[in-house]
């Protein structure tokens, strides 16, 4: 099996009509500007019966036990290792963030009903908790409260 792999803006990419058998990402669909656009694009350049694989998370999960958890783990970033937590990691100026539609992560659920609004078929959805569990296990207890993120893969396919 051959594999190229290619670099090209997400939202314009510089391929023909159907030139992939796959598009697959992680952790892009957030930092785009235009989803939407960037589906179609990844739809548009896939083979008839070709899938998008996409592999994202909500990374700044909303509610007050996530926060609290937040909040304790970065206290004890700051405690323990002498740092501040709050400064520069991840943060995004807000001009760049009132452009991001997704900012912090989006919801599963929205993600596949725009797969579905681009023309894609047989959209499902996975946790990838196994993943995060994984990654948690090896990680001190600050860092287990910190990284509270819901992780998935959502995968379509172009009809024939």
């Amino acid at each position: 099996m051959k594999i190229d792999f290619s670099l090209g803006d997400a939202e314009k990419l510089p391929f023909e009509n159907g030139t992939f058998d796959v598009v697959i990402n992680r952790h892009l669909l957030w930092t785009l500007p235009q989803p939407k656009v960037a589906l179609k694009e990844w739809v548009r350049v896939l083979n008839p019966g070709g899938k998008v694989i996409i592999i994202d998370g909500i990374w700044n999960r909303a509610g007050a036990l996530s926060k609290v958890r937040r909040l304790l783990g970065n206290c004890l970033v700051a405690l323990i290792e002498g740092r501040n937590p709050w400064k520069g990691h991840g943060r995004y100026e807000k001009a760049i963030q009132k452009e991001l539609p997704f900012m912090g992560g989006a919801n599963p659920n929205d993600i596949m009903q725009l797969m579905e609004s681009a023309g894609l078929t047989k959209v499902c959805v996975e946790p990838l908790n196994k993943v995060v569990e994984a990654q948690k296990k090896g990680m001190p207890l600050r860092y287990r409260l910190i990284f509270n993120y819901q992780r998935y893969i959502v995968t379509g396919i172009k009809p024939k």
